[in-house]
């Protein structure tokens, strides 16, 4: 400055800048200074604490600005006082100060309602666990746990279905603490994230007990939250709307942002904010607008424009942002957060922006990048952009990480507007802007896939310059389970990266048949997630190879695919996707990467060595182990409620089967309880349980108890049947008395005399139905005065009654065949419907229509439809070859379409009504004991005999013969074409293939067709096809032609005898109709076909060091059976028969002779067949004894010393058990051994065992081990038959005093019922199967060894090794467990998905073969890895 102009007040002046530039200085640093040590006081704090004061400090922040809005706080604080009982819900728009308001209020609540009120807070999204719902609930707990000083439970594992459940609990243990009233707020429940199904609001109390208050705060349209908890609250909703804010609350608002940053505005710049504010009152308006009018001078006095809205002024203050700094940065930036799925973690950020070229010619358009090589952006850039958006972003986690993400929604959508479909003047079609949504989307999917960083050229256009292969320094993004950000977005991304048809094939490759991408997401999450990212990409479009691994992973046991430490996925591909993988070249490739895992791994694991699993693509969609039972599914919900004895009663949500709802509480019911007093309401909300004592009520859409209700209990009566509705809850115990529970009121009446067979209530739960069979009537009750109205006689015994969808009729079906019309709201008979057809033979089940105008029945082998109007039967369609008759019926929604069940077998029918065709027949493991189709997608659920709930495929099937095959063609080459069908002799040429799509067929390369467009794969559980030709009855095919050669064993055919070859390493199958087919087991592929002329082989054993195999066959001509030998060795032609018919056989332990066994009149008579190059007879006899010839002869036994025969009869006195006689034959002679009255209690004969399966086994003394039902094992000698010992694992002095053997007082080796008892080779170990879950080691001398314990349910087989090392077992839980007998852990285990009832190891420890449901007798042959050899 010149001297000479230097003045007294330029100095005056230059030194008030000093002064207020050092002020201003030190104040920045103090402000810096607190927040990092607010932020380094949290550090000293961890888990609730941290989460604790954070969300206090946050609320803090929020009402100390906050100011006005008085009569709403006034309503507020009414609703708690006066209808506190239940959640107060805040709903207001985006930007209208909603979480300033819940600050405030929490605030205030002490001086309402106690000054020691207990304040549980969570601004939701605005720390690490409050956007997870998990997380935010398991640290609500801890905190009420720490402050009531209760007891805190292992909240840490707990599954949220657990979670749930505590909530209500601990609410109301808090309850009880009357001087500690609580308050839970939780701000903005939109920012939750979706996972765990957040958003349905379930998981919300909707009852508050006294002394607890909850108030939730939402936006009104935001993922259909406030119209979730609308449904779940109904009319005890507690509303309240955010109103605009009045002129005085503006000024108040605006002088308290100006005082608090020291800054004032001249009348007319007031005025300006004024007016603006005045037309649009919104608190995030305000915001905006008062921070740029923080940075006007007092000299600015020309006109202000202002933004005229929220979103206006949003969008000006981006551009401003862009003008500031680099414009394509912020775009891209504040893009990549707009798209990214719940944010962006701020080094991903980072990292989408150094692989952005523009962004990077941006940047370095002054100087070069400060490393040679590396374009990165610099790590100061970001941070300014961010301070600069303030309040905009917020931080929160997702996948592990602390993510950035808007906290306003209209901030959002501005940016959205702004940046990523760059519209300017005017508004872009819906398709334009999800194009340039593309190109964020693909940044985002490119560094994804980084699995090892970025090199890539870039031009650097301002400095003139290319950098070759420049490291892009991004963080390497590798596929693992670790990784869960990528295993999260990824398939997001993509799919939102292009159009469907261009991105597919990404998405196949890379996600959905990717074994990395597919092992790490299984082993990071639950399977629920993995279905999720395939129902989101299969909602919105359609894919035949998508959808098919979608089915392949809801066929697979959930907890075994998440199974960290062992790869079950790679058992499940080898066990059911090769046979489909010739023609899908991603199949392939997955196939051969599973290969190329196993040969990497490094541990022991069981894996088929073909594929024998059901495969996906076909009917079978899904398979859910546990419940036996199901309800009706509401339209409502997507949920199905099921029960079982394993599984409890519970809700499965439909998307992907995953138990969500358990409606049980602690150890109250048991089995017995839940076989009968189970009841849900007609509409499907809520669930109803009796235990004798109290009735407790679930909703179902929540999961939580409404009512607990203490019942009457009558001594010597017991609760038989509960029905459920809304509005009652009624209960008939065996007195006939009801029991009704309506609006908190407990009404009884006597219905009848008798016990009730059935008990209902109508769709509006106005009238009770009890049905007597005893007393031969039915009651009608209303609710409202609890007392019988009428009571109508019935027909015949009631055997199902269903009440009409109006709730005005209800359908008795009686015996013989006989329906009872009744109008239940006059109680009045409307008469019976019958036909001459049909009355003769007993009915099963019927069904009505949804008018309630038709009604289907079955009885014997037809399915009868009837007319109600004209009460007449309008046609009768019979199932020719169904096994035992018709069993259950099931309509589809559409009602064109019926199901029907067979009596003794899985088969079910699927018929065309219109018609009266029946379209085809699918097969079912087990006997159906349930139906119910989903409403909308016409999805089957069946629940069986073997406790499974199969989930079919039928909304494609019925579709396709809707629209394809139901007009029915008759032209000649058609029927040509039916008639070789049925033969089973077709050949299938390329010319024919237009012919078989006009009949509904298609060639497959498996070999098994149906309705064109739905072609199943072999293992689908789909069994034959019906051609629906009117001039031809429907017939079930079991095999289509010669499609295929089949090279495995046939998965669709039951095998009912496996053998094992140790010296050629063959496996030996036997299927009924044809000769013994011998397979290769390395590879399970056919080596040869022996032949027979004989109907079927019935039994098969291996005699001369397997160079023979003999069997007994079943003749064409007289039905007989007879034995037939093969030359095992060297050729496969039969060597003989024998005319003398056959029972029973069994090959001597030296394999040199055969003994067989049959019946003649008084006498049993056997020959010995000495085994040489020709079968020579070399002795026979006879063994005289009474009705031998009435006796069925069902296994034939010898000792080794061959001094004594074991022959297992049906018991004549035991339905389902086999007795066994003891033949001494050292002389010969034949002399039965007769029982020395130290049987098991069973009468004559001293051996007694299960079915046709001996569980005993002969020992080398001549002695014999058997079980029993009580769990003992038994010790007997043959020579005298006496019973040496019973064996015992403890000692003598346990055994109740009353043991009756020898006197020895034992402690019986296992709890429940011995199953089967098997051998080493050498029988110097044996292993003993019980129904407790264990399996018993014991010494050659029955000596007791140890327990193999670890299965989930009955033990039914288990094999040793020849080498002693290992042992394998099959059980009711199905599973194989392979064993090691050196250190007694399980190695592995495979999931065959059916009980296994027999299982074989081979002699090198390579293999196990099994055989599993004994009514399907499915095959299971298993390689065994990574153990050591013999």
């Amino acid at each position: 400055m010149d001297q000479e102009n230097y003045t007294s007040v330029n100095e005056d002046y230059l030194n008030q800048f000093c002064k207020d530039f050092i002020s201003d200085v030190t104040r920045l640093i103090d402000q810096a200074y607190n927040r990092q040590k607010s932020k380094v006081d949290l550090g000293y704090f961890t888990g609730t604490d941290k989460e604790v004061l954070l969300h206090s400090h946050f609320c803090q922040s929020k009402y100390r600005s906050f100011c006005g809005q008085t009569d709403f706080l006034a309503a507020v604080k009414g609703t708690l006082e006066t209808k506190g009982n239940h959640p107060i819900v805040i709903a207001a728009e985006s930007g209208s100060g909603k979480t300033s308001l819940m600050a405030k209020i929490a605030q205030a609540a002490p001086t309402w309602i106690n000054p020691n009120l207990v304040k549980v807070l969570r601004f939701l999204g605005t720390s690490l666990a409050s956007t997870q719902l998990s997380p935010l609930l398991r640290s609500i707990f801890k905190q009420l746990h720490m402050i009531y000083n209760l007891d805190i439970p292992d909240i840490d594992s707990m599954p949220l279905q657990g979670l749930v459940k505590h909530f209500n609990q601990l609410l109301s243990r808090v309850s009880s603490l009357n001087d500690r009233p609580l308050l839970i707020l939780l701000d903005a429940l939109d920012q939750m994230s979706a996972n765990e199904l957040a958003h349905r609001m379930d998981w919300l109390p909707t009852v508050c007990p006294p002394n607890v208050y909850i108030i939730v705060s939402t936006l009104p349209q935001q993922y259909g939250i406030l119209f979730s908890l609308k449904k779940i609250l109904g009319g005890k909703l507690q509303f309240l709307s955010v109103p605009k804010l009045s002129e005085s609350t503006i000024k108040d608002i605006m002088k308290m942002s100006l005082q608090l940053s020291n800054r004032k505005l001249t009348d007319f710049q007031e005025s300006c904010l004024m007016t603006a504010f005045k037309q649009c009152p919104q608190p995030l308006y305000m915001k905006i607008l008062l921070e740029e009018a923080k940075t006007w001078t007092s000299f600015k006095k020309d006109s202000i424009e202002l933004a005229p809205n929220t979103m206006s002024a949003i969008y000006l203050f981006f551009r401003r942002l862009q003008a500031r700094y680099p414009p394509n940065l912020v775009k891209y930036a504040l893009g990549y957060l707009c798209i990214g799925m719940n944010g962006l973690s701020e080094v991903e950020l980072e990292d989408l922006l150094s692989l952005k070229d523009e962004c990077m010619d941006e940047v370095f358009q002054y100087h070069d990048p400060p490393v040679d090589g590396v374009v990165h952006i610099p790590s100061s850039i970001w941070p300014r952009i961010k301070n600069n958006l303030g309040d905009f972003l917020v931080e929160r986690q997702s996948s592990g990480k602390m993510l950035l993400s808007w906290f306003h929604r209209m901030v959002l959508q501005v940016a959205f507007v702004a940046f990523v479909s760059d519209q300017t003047d005017q508004a872009k079609p819906e398709q334009e802007v999800k194009i340039a949504s593309f190109k964020f989307h693909q940044d985002i999917v490119r560094m994804l896939m980084a699995e090892n960083g970025v090199h890539s050229d870039i031009v650097l256009t301002q400095r003139n310059k290319t950098i070759p292969n420049a490291n892009r320094h991004v963080m390497p993004q590798p596929t693992t389970a670790q990784n869960v950000r990528k295993l999260t977005l990824l398939p997001y991304h993509m799919l939102q990266s292009g159009p469907f048809e261009i991105v597919s094939k990404d998405i196949k490759e890379h996600i959905f048949y990717n074994l990395s991408f597919l092992l790490a997401k299984l082993h990071s999450a639950h399977v629920g997630h993995l279905m999720m990212d395939f129902n989101n990409i299969l909602n919105q479009n359609s894919d035949k190879e998508i959808e098919l691994m979608r089915d392949f992973i809801g066929l697979c046991r959930s907890r075994d695919l998440t199974n960290k430490d062992v790869p079950y996925l790679i058992v499940e591909i080898l066990g059911r996707l090769p046979s489909l993988a010739a023609n899908n070249q991603h199949l392939m490739r997955l196939v051969e990467n599973a290969n190329q895992y196993l040969a990497k791994y490094k541990h022991p694991l069981m894996v088929p060595v073909f594929p024998f699993l059901p495969a996906p693509g076909g009917l079978l969609r899904a398979t859910i182990t546990g419940p036996d039972k199901l309800f009706p599914i509401s339209t409502e919900q997507p949920l199905i409620v099921m029960k079982g004895p394993q599984c409890g009663c519970g809700a499965w949500y439909l998307l992907t089967n995953e138990q969500v709802r358990s409606f049980e509480r602690g150890h109250e019911f048991t089995c017995e309880d839940m076989n009968t007093l189970v009841s849900l309401s007609p509409s499907g909300k809520q669930v109803a349980r009796c235990n004798g004592q109290t009735v407790i009520i679930w909703d179902v859409f929540s999961g939580n108890i409404t009512q607990d209700v203490s019942i009457p209990v009558k001594s010597q009566t017991t609760y038989t049947h509960i029905a459920t509705h809304e509005a009652a809850t009624v209960i008939a115990d065996t007195s006939g008395a009801v029991t009704i529970i309506s609006n908190g009121k407990i009404n009884q009446c006597q219905a009848h005399n008798a016990e009730l067979s059935s008990l209902h209530i109508n769709s509006n739960g106005k009238i009770i139905v009890a049905v007597s069979n005893s007393q031969h009537k039915l009651a009608v009750i209303p609710v409202t005065s609890g007392m019988v109205m009428n009571t109508i006689p019935l027909p015949g015994e009631c055997i199902k009654l269903l009440i009409s969808s109006d709730g005005r009729f209800a359908v008795a079906a009686c015996q013989p065949h006989v329906f009872l019309q009744v109008d239940i709201t006059n109680a009045k008979s409307l008469g019976t419907m019958t036909s001459s057809k049909a009355k003769d033979i007993p009915i099963r089940d019927f069904i009505m229509s949804g008018n309630g105008l038709y009604y289907l029945s079955t009885a014997g082998f037809t399915l009868n439809i009837w007319k109600a109007s004209t009460q007449q039967l309008l046609q009768q369609l019979t199932s020719e070859d169904a096994e035992g008759g018709l069993d259950l019926v099931c309509l589809d929604p559409t009602e064109h379409f019926a199901f029907t069940s067979d009596v003794s077998s899985g088969d079910v029918d699927v018929w065309h009504l219109s018609s009266a065709q029946r379209l085809t027949t699918f097969e079912i493991a087990g006997r159906v004991t349930g139906f119910t189709m989903h409403p909308s997608t016409s999805t089957l659920y069946t629940t069986s005999t073997d406790r499974k709930c199969c989930v079919w495929n039928t909304g494609a099937m019925l579709h396709n013969a809707r629209t394809k095959c139901l007009p029915f063609l008759k032209d000649a080459k058609v029927k040509k074409y039916e008639k070789a069908m049925l033969s089973g002799d077709l050949e299938i040429k390329s010319k024919d293939v237009q012919v078989l799509s006009a009949i509904g067929m298609q060639p497959y390369t498996s070999g098994i067709d149906l309705i064109e467009g739905y072609s199943l794969p072999s293992g689908s559980g789909f069994h034959g096809f019906h051609l629906g030709l009117d001039d031809a009855p429907a017939k079930k095919i079991k095999s289509v032609g010669k499609l295929s050669s089949l090279s495995y064993p046939d998965i669709n055919k039951p095998v009912t005898k496996v053998l094992l070859a140790s010296n050629t390493k063959s496996l030996i199958c036997i299927y009924p109709g044809q000769g013994p087919a011998v397979y290769n087991q390395d590879t399970g592929t056919l080596s040869r076909q022996l032949y027979t002329s004989c109907k079927e082989v019935k039994d098969v054993c291996f005699g001369l060091d397997e160079k023979i195999l003999l069997g007994i066959v079943e003749s064409f001509e007289d039905s007989c059976t007879y034995l037939q030998a093969w030359d095992f060795k060297y050729g496969d032609e039969a060597k003989m028969k024998l005319s003398l018919p056959v029972k029973a056989m069994c090959i001597t332990h030296k394999r040199d002779r055969v003994v067989t066994c049959t019946t003649e009149t008084g006498a049993l008579h056997f020959t010995v067949l000495h085994l040489q190059v020709e079968l020579e007879v070399c002795n026979s006899f006879t063994v005289p004894m009474e009705n031998a010839c009435k006796q069925e002869i069902h296994w034939l036994k010898i000792s080794h010393d061959q001094t004594f025969f074991i022959l297992g009869f049906d018991s004549p006195k035991f339905a389902g058990q086999t007795e066994c006689i003891v033949i001494d034959v050292a002389d010969n002679i034949g002399k039965i051994k007769k029982d020395q009255d130290v049987s098991l209690g069973f009468g004559m004969i001293t051996l007694m065992c299960k079915a046709e399966s001996p569980v005993h086994v002969i020992l080398q003394d001549n002695t014999v081990l058997s079980g029993s039902s009580q769990g003992d094992i038994n010790h007997w000698d043959l020579k005298t038959c006496q019973m040496i010992n019973p064996l015992f694992t403890k000692g003598k002095e346990t055994a109740p005093a009353s043991s009756k053997f020898n006197k020895i007082k034992y402690v019986p080796p296992h709890h429940e019922g011995i199953n089967e008892i098997s051998t080493s080779p050498d029988q110097n170990l044996l292993a003993v199967s019980s129904a407790d879950r264990r399996i018993s080691l014991w010494s050659c001398a029955q000596k007791f060894l140890f327990y193999l314990e670890g299965h989930k349910d009955e033990v039914l087989c288990a094999a040793i090794s020849d080498d002693k090392q290992y042992a394998s077992s099959g059980s009711k839980d199905q599973t194989i467990r392979l064993w090691s007998l050196t250190t007694k852990d399980c190695l592995c285990y495979f999931t065959a998905y059916n009980d296994i009832f027999e299982i074989h190891m081979s002699s090198d420890n390579r293999r196990i073969i099994a055989r599993s449901d004994k009514e399907q007798q499915k095959i299971c042959l298993l390689k065994i890895l990574n153990i050591k050899y013999q």
